[in-house]
């Protein structure tokens, strides 16, 4: 993990992205304290710790709701448009 201060990561945006791409890791220090982090995207997201507690905490909130609406079975020509 690399630190770089807020100038230079100004200056240098576009080569701590490529870093970025690369694998690593770089932590933006501003008056002397860790102010961002620029880390790389996980290639699927399903491996993404963030996502994969965002997804758990929506499954959580959707399965704890009750079921609304109205189901159907299968839709025939008839339910479309009535007796022909």
């Amino acid at each position: 993990m690399r630190e770089v201060t807020l100038g230079e990561a100004i200056r240098n945006f576009s080569q701590l992205i490529d870093a970025a791409e690369g694998g690593e890791t770089i932590v933006v220090i501003k008056n002397g304290k860790p102010a961002a982090k620029i880390t790389p995207l996980a290639r699927d997201r399903r491996s993404d710790y963030a996502w994969k507690t965002a997804f758990a905490a929506l499954s959580e909130s959707l399965s704890a709701k009750r079921a609304t609406g109205y189901r159907v079975g299968k839709i025939e020509e008839d339910d479309n448009y009535g007796p022909v």
